[in-house]
């Protein structure tokens, strides 16, 4: 993916789940010690790549399967729509 910002995501490499660290890595669905403060770790505000370490969000996810379903990836350039059809 490219010009990720100007499609809409924003700090591309840090993921959405997290409670800290370069990169917000880690503890995905709990609570954590923050500040003395527990925070529940587990949304994204912004869009972005990363859930976190391994899974891409869904606004990712969707990028990618509207970039494939055009069909500008497959040789010939056929879309989705048209390679499904009914014969």
């Amino acid at each position: 993916m490219t010009r990720l910002q100007h499609r809409g995501f924003e700090i591309p490499l840090v993921a959405c789940c997290g409670y800290g660290g370069t990169y917000n890595n880690g503890g995905c669905g709990g609570k954590f010690p923050v500040n003395r403060s527990q925070i529940f770790v587990g949304s994204c505000e912004h869009l972005k790549i990363n859930w976190n370490e391994i899974h891409y969000t869904k606004a990712a996810n969707k990028f990618v399967f509207d970039q494939i379903s055009t069909g500008a990836f497959s040789y010939p350039l056929v879309p989705l729509k048209m390679a499904c059809r009914n014969i």
